[in-house]
């Protein structure tokens, strides 16, 4: 992975290292950081993305600056695999595993209840932490509540077309 400062924010550039297999989830954060945190995660079978092919590169922009300052602290902490396979300390990996699994009973509900979004999004208040927004809850929150917008986006547009898009995430995740 390489990071890069860009104007008004930072890009990461990830590289699927794996011989063959698609790179479907990652958790990318700051490290041993003086003063600051960051954590970002991506699950792309959950979240609607495209698994990056082995060997591949993929480059992401996001909005914090401090990564792009100080990108020897920057790690890739943890990575899923389409095959199964898995790298990274294995509490990294774990909450990769923890956090997928919350996704898919996300999308689980949002199937169940299409009619009822704004109650399951009620459900899971916005949770903030400002000493450390890179905790894994809040992360957590945050990729639920970001899951129900987006069905609730969708739903305004296109009910089947939501439910059919969440249905091919779900048979995703469960292989």
């Amino acid at each position: 992975m390489v990071v890069e400062a860009t104007d008004g924010g930072s890009a990461l550039v990830i590289r699927n290292i794996h011989p063959s297999a698609a790179l479907t989830a990652y958790l990318v954060e700051l490290v041993d950081y003086p003063g600051s945190s960051f954590a970002f995660s991506q699950d792309e079978l959950a979240q609607g993305g495209d698994p990056l092919p082995a060997g591949k590169l993929r480059r992401l922009p996001i909005a914090n600056m401090t990564v792009g300052a100080a990108p020897d602290y920057v790690k890739m902490r943890a990575a899923l695999y389409a095959d199964g396979s898995s790298s990274g300390p294995d509490d990294k990996v774990a909450q990769l595993r923890s956090r997928r699994a919350m996704l898919l009973a996300t999308i689980r509900e949002i199937l169940a209840q299409p009619a009822n979004l704004k109650a399951l999004l009620e459900a899971a208040p916005f949770l903030e932490n400002k000493r450390n927004r890179s905790m894994p809850e809040v992360v957590d929150r945050a990729s639920k509540r970001a899951l129900i917008q987006e069905a609730m986006e969708l739903h305004g547009k296109s009910a089947a077309g939501m439910i059919e898009k969440f249905r091919a995430r779900e048979t995703a995740l469960r292989q």
